[in-house]
């Protein structure tokens, strides 16, 4: 099961991936699960400060 915050992020990789062949910026899969492991950690980081 894919989140909807991954598919959103698959979705805009779509989006963007016309643009970013151009530009040489490919995304792997490796490097998406890796984005959204950080993002994960800032958001749970984030959380700890507010409680």
């Amino acid at each position: 099961m894919l989140t909807t915050e991954y598919k959103d992020f698959l979705r805009k990789q779509v989006e963007l991936g016309k643009n970013d062949i151009k530009e040489g910026k490919v995304f792997t899969s490796d490097q998406v699960r890796m984005y959204l492991k950080q993002k994960a950690q800032k958001v749970a980081e984030e959380n700890k400060k507010i409680a």
